[in-house]
């Protein structure tokens, strides 16, 4: 299991004051969570900045999208034609802009003709910046992330994450409360959970109506004597209006990333966040 240290950080606000980078693998391996390596992720590389697309049109008889996008620079923003063959490019999102003379890897990125359209820089996959696996599309977020022209890497930091390995009779540990759970009272020290968030509107009396249906009884491999109980005896539930999807918060897609998840949206995301938060 991907383990982001700063995110264990939180969870336990001393921890990088009681333990030192090269006591963890050590410390993990007594708790019985030996560690299979530690990775250095570093912040996207500099020359990056964060845009917003003003326009996304597909560019006749190719697989390619030309995109207005706003970079920054005066009051109104200095506009710029980027040409980026990834399928999920669309308007009204922010992206992560490559600017010429900024290097990708192997690649110096510059000013580019692509179909009779001169290509200002280069959009961004999360692979192509080097903070998660993702190559399929383009690296999404809200508009309001930062203002057009930010230097991605100043709201982007660099991380280490730490690869857990959990064995089989260690369910606690299968979320990242349940290590930081571990590891603060193997140091002794103060825990602080995740925040309950957000509280209930009881001025709403709208119902919610759940039918569980009655248990039933399996036979296990053909044989009378093995048999498992399948059902639901406990079921929660709780609706949320006035949610508009679209790309979650750049902190959350961070985390994700370095959980190696793929962001997809604010709704999927936010559940696989809570299933790796708190194991649920």
């Amino acid at each position: 299991m991907l383990v982001p240290l700063s995110w264990l950080n939180e969870l336990i606000p001393t921890l990088l004051q009681n333990l030192s980078a090269a006591e963890l693998e050590p410390t993990f391996a007594k708790l019985g969570l030996p560690l299979e390596g530690i990775s250095a992720i570093p912040a996207p590389p500099a020359g990056v900045i964060f845009g917003v697309v003003q326009s996304c049109e597909a560019i006749p008889e190719t697989h390619l999208y030309l995109l207005m996008v706003n970079i920054g620079g005066d009051i109104s923003g200095e506009i710029k034609a980027i040409v980026t063959g990834a399928s999920n490019a669309r308007a009204g999102v922010g992206v992560a802009v490559a600017t010429p003379g900024t290097r990708i890897g192997e690649l110096e990125v510059g000013i580019r003709s692509l179909q009779g359209i001169e290509s200002w820089g280069m959009t961004c996959s999360p692979a192509e910046l080097g903070v998660g696996e993702y190559s399929g599309g383009l690296l999404l977020l809200p508009v309001d992330t930062a203002a057009a022209g930010t230097p991605l890497h100043s709201i982007w930091a660099a991380d280490s994450v730490l690869d857990v390995e959990v064995t089989p009779n260690r369910a606690d540990a299968l979320s990242i409360l349940g290590v930081a759970r571990d590891l603060a009272a193997y140091l002794n020290i103060a825990l602080q959970p995740p925040s309950a968030g957000l509280q209930p509107d009881s001025s709403d009396n709208s119902e919610i109506i759940l039918e569980i249906l009655p248990e039933t009884t399996a036979v296990i491999k053909g044989d009378p004597s093995k048999q498992a109980r399948a059902g639901c005896s406990h079921f929660v539930a709780r609706r949320a209006t006035g949610v508009q999807n679209g790309p979650s918060p750049l902190h959350l897609q961070r985390r994700l990333l370095l959980c190696g998840q793929r962001p997809i949206n604010l709704v999927v995301d936010a559940s696989n966040y809570v299933m790796l938060e708190l194991g649920q």
